[in-house]
């Protein structure tokens, strides 16, 4: 009997998917080294993830990257199989999920999940634009480094303003994950700002 898996995004498609805003909590994520080696990770260990921060991207599972499409962007993916074409796999189609309208794009997948990976990549690629702030932040190592440090102090404050001392001085797991977080929530203020500023300015 065949064993049960959630099935995730590629790797191709987690990068589209951080490119395009993707902002949700993950559990694991893609890591690209020299050599076109790429790793999974699991973010449970915030220490190992530390080293990830520029060439890491969301490892979600295919049904929460619909959820994304849907709730964000509202766009529902639905996928049939004709009877006549059933040779042709699994049909995919976009929908608006307020107007039910379907959007003039569909196509094909071999299986379920390729049918609907193929559909949220499409949509990735051709309907969602990225984001000038997003496109001049991604990559940016001093940006990025600063962001860390600042995070790192911060950290460093509350937990010795709260008597936790040790955990400062010693970077406990539970310091990486107050970390991680702030260094998300800067990002994404900063992300914020600039679109605005762009707005009103640009």
């Amino acid at each position: 009997m065949e064993t049960i898996t959630e099935e995730y995004v590629s790797f191709e498609t987690a990068k589209l998917l951080k490119e395009k805003g993707f902002d949700g909590k993950c559990n694991k994520c893609y890591a690209y080294f020299a050599d076109d080696d790429i790793r999974v990770f699991d973010l449970k260990y915030p220490k190992l993830a530390q080293s990830l921060i520029e060439n890491r991207y969301p490892c979600i599972t295919l049904q929460l990257a619909m959820r994304w499409l849907r709730v964000v962007h509202n766009i529902f993916i639905e996928i049939s199989v004709d009877a006549m074409l059933k040779d042709k796999g699994y049909q995919w189609a976009l929908y608006n999920n307020d107007t039910k309208e379907i959007k003039p794009y569909s196509g094909w997948g071999d299986s379920y999940e390729e049918a609907v990976e193929a559909a949220i990549t499409y949509y990735l690629e051709h309907f969602i634009k990225t984001t000038m702030a997003k496109f001049k932040f991604e990559g940016n190592d001093r940006i990025e480094e600063a962001v860390t440090n600042a995070a790192s102090v911060l950290c460093d404050e509350y937990f010795k303003q709260n008597g936790m001392e040790e955990v400062a001085d010693e970077h406990t797991d539970e310091w990486f994950e107050m970390q991680e977080e702030l260094r998300r929530n800067i990002l994404s203020e900063a992300y914020g700002q600039l679109e605005l500023f762009w707005l009103c300015n640009g």
